[in-house]
């Protein structure tokens, strides 16, 4: 019966996964290693066909040519685990790409981090180009730190969290074109992308609050 289940999403603690400031933003990329001067990408999640950082990479490696800002891909997690679904020929074939491109500085891998709101804090931009997920948590992360997101849409999942053209952008799953297309839209837009960032912010507020989910499974 209906009335037997209650759904209680993942919660975001909104104290660590909070916005920042320019000045903050630098600062974090000094002490992360990352550059300053670029627009940042991110992707956060481990190595596998279904997370799709490999659609990432391509779609990103469209935005290299047109008058845009300067851009730079960092991918937090794991390229090689025991894991049956991290596939390390993944992350090889982006570097040997980025290599034979020229622009293997600006793409960065973090394998571990204890510390991941950092980087939410320190990127422009944040992509979750999966074809299949549950509810993530890295997505409802980067909201919260205010990010921009550009999203693949699944049904039932992140179609449920993101308002297309409100508060992140929604994507077709597999689509290279639509993927580079949501990226360049919030990089050549920046004042729409701040405000999509802060209708993200309010959104886990309202919905996803570690405090409320709390209290909803006490409650249950």
């Amino acid at each position: 019966p209906r009335e037997k289940f209650w759904l209680v999403p993942n919660g975001v603690d909104l104290e660590r996964f909070r916005p920042g400031d320019q000045g903050e933003r630098r600062a974090l990329r000094r002490e992360l290693g990352l550059p300053e001067e670029l627009a940042l990408i991110l992707f956060v999640g481990f190595f596998s066909h279904e997370k799709h950082p490999d659609l990432l990479f391509e779609a990103w490696t469209r935005l290299l040519v047109g008058e845009l800002p300067i851009t730079g891909l960092v991918f937090v997690g794991a390229t090689r685990s025991r894991y049956y679904e991290v596939d390390p020929a993944l992350a090889q074939k982006i570097r040997a790409e980025a290599h034979r491109r020229g622009v293997e500085k600006r793409v960065i891998f973090v394998e571990v981090t204890h510390e991941i709101e950092k980087y939410y804090r320190a990127a422009d931009v944040f992509v979750l180009p999966s074809s299949r997920e549950g509810l993530s948590s890295a997505l409802l992360e980067a909201m919260a730190t205010g990010l921009p997101c550009v999203v693949s849409r699944l049904p039932g999942v992140t179609d449920g969290v993101i308002d297309h053209g409100i508060n992140g952008l929604l994507v077709p799953p597999g689509d290279v074109a639509a993927l580079e297309g949501g990226l360049r839209f919030l990089l050549q837009g920046p004042i729409f992308a701040q405000e999509l960032g802060r209708r993200a912010r309010e959104t886990v507020e309202e919905r996803y609050s570690i405090t409320q989910t709390a209290s909803r499974m006490l409650e249950a």
